[in-house]
């Protein structure tokens, strides 16, 4: 799909408006031609199922930046100042840090849908500390001090 969009791209773009480059987004014309293609064709119901899936997660993704903490509200503005051209390094870095704690969090909540998820959890958190990946978030690795505890 995607070769295909950039294609048109270049036709559109080039050919026909007489740019050196296009001004047109491949992204935009694979959605276009991914809207064409769905009200032509029939799509399977394994195929639906996982855009359904990837919608909710993505909503979730969306819902965990909507939820106005400190930290998600600071991360958003360093972001809109790297495009400013305005953040510094160390910035960056905090924003990327926090960025990476909210995808933590959601990830955590999608290992709960996986099939055999009592089992697979733990496998997974057993083989992420093996190799030394972190997937816990900061905020819930505070909950397990016994003052911070929820009840």
């Amino acid at each position: 799909l995607y070769t295909l969009s950039q294609g048109f791209n270049n036709i559109i773009g080039i050919e026909l408006l007489g740019y050196e480059k296009s001004p047109i987004s491949t992204a935009m014309i694979a959605i276009l031609i991914g809207m064409l293609f769905g009200n032509i064709f029939q799509m399977r119901d394994n195929f639906v199922k996982g855009l359904n899936f990837t919608q909710k997660y993505i909503l979730k993704l969306k819902d965990s930046f909507i939820e106005e903490t400190d930290e998600n509200k600071k991360m958003l503005d360093i972001y809109v100042k790297y495009i400013e051209g305005n953040a510094t390094e160390y910035e960056i870095e905090e924003a990327n840090y926090q960025l990476k704690q909210v995808l933590k969090s959601l990830g955590l909540g999608i290992l709960v849908i996986l099939p055999f998820s009592p089992i697979s959890i733990p496998y997974i958190l057993k083989k992420a500390k093996e190799l030394e990946i972190e997937l816990i978030p900061d905020w819930y690795k505070a909950l397990r001090k016994d003052e911070d505890r929820i009840e």
